[in-house]
């Protein structure tokens, strides 16, 4: 998620929730009918909103997660969406009912408090007993964070460096340990990712010299 921001137009933090657009909600929306979609889990609905917004021309990375509201049990997601191209035009930080992405009910953008925050808080569902309920979701094509990997493997090519000085590992900007050296992420040697860096900086390499 760090390598997805480093190259991302923008970044928001996102929540989709379910509800009826017809009913009212004078009383902090306790009288407020429910959505019939909002008790379960269902992936395909967040999917239809993806390609919508592709649909319309924009390009992103994303990760998401499914989970159940602790007062009602009422499902709704939260999504890191990383922006490609500009973001669509929306009001930030209100609860809008967004008709041309998300059709079943109401979604919140936000801008992340850190650079660290959003990552923090999805990844916090690392540790709930239920996450196979609640899947974790990202990108696959390309992979999460690759395009700033590839970009990572050409610039140390260029710089003459090597790619993996301690095996196979990135470091991501201003991201350091407590001696302020920088952390180093370590990267799957299985991974497509990792075969296309060596590939990136191996042609990248010739090309310079």
């Amino acid at each position: 998620m760090l390598a997805a921001e480093q190259t991302a137009y923008a970044t928001w933090f996102c929540t989709f929730t379910y509800g009826d657009k017809d009913a009212t909600d004078e009383q902090d929306q306790i009288k407020a009918k429910d959505n019939p979609d909002a008790y379960w889990l269902d992936y395909s609905h967040l999917q239809e909103t993806f390609k919508r917004m592709r649909k319309a021309g924009h390009q992103f990375q994303y990760v998401a997660v499914g989970e159940y509201g602790a007062k009602r049990s009422r499902a709704h997601f939260h999504a890191v969406i990383f922006w490609r191209t500009p973001p669509p035009d929306r009001q930030l930080g209100e609860r809008l009912d967004d008709c041309d992405f998300w059709t079943r009910g109401f979604v919140q953008y936000e801008l992340p408090r850190s650079q660290t925050a959003a990552s923090v808080y999805m990844m916090d569902y690392l540790e709930k007993e239920n996450l196979q309920n609640n899947a974790l979701k990202s990108s696959k094509r390309p992979a999460l964070g690759e395009p700033y990997l590839i970009e990572y493997a050409k610039e140390r090519a260029r710089k003459g460096l090597a790619l993996f000085p301690d095996g196979p590992s990135y470091t991501i900007p201003n991201n350091n340990n407590r001696d302020g050296k920088p952390f180093w992420y370590r990267l799957d040697r299985q991974s497509g990712t990792y075969e296309r860096m060596l590939d990136a900086f191996l042609e990248t390499w010739a090309f310079e010299r």
